[in-house]
């Protein structure tokens, strides 16, 4: 078993830019995976603004208050603009009853441009 983050402590200041550096494979990726509940952490502890990551309930609301910029191209291919913004509502934490209507906005929003 592997443990990337052994006694690992972070504080992230609101109204500041947060950014992590480490060489390929440090576990940047994994963290922010962790933290944006894309992956489950295996064990430890985390809460961003209060709300435990852990909890599926607390960590919609953490993935409606957090923002994550990828230094890679994170469009597929194969989705059309619609798709993507449908599987990025769903990411946020947008109700699936909600997200045509978002995506419609959105892309209303954005045919004006």
């Amino acid at each position: 078993m592997l443990c990337f983050f052994t006694g690992m402590g972070l504080d992230i200041y609101e109204g500041q830019i947060t950014c992590l550096l480490g060489h390929n494979g440090a576990g940047k990726t994994t963290l922010i995976n962790i933290l944006t509940g894309l992956i489950a952490p295996d064990s430890g502890h985390a809460t961003i603004y209060g709300y435990d990551i852990r909890d599926p309930i607390q960590l919609q609301k953490v993935r409606s208050m957090v923002g994550v910029c990828s230094q890679e191209n994170t469009l597929i291919e194969a989705l059309s603009a619609r798709e993507h913004l449908r599987v990025f509502a769903g990411l946020k934490g947008i109700p699936s009853e909600n997200i045509e209507e978002e995506v419609s906005l959105s892309s209303d929003a954005l045919s004006k441009f």
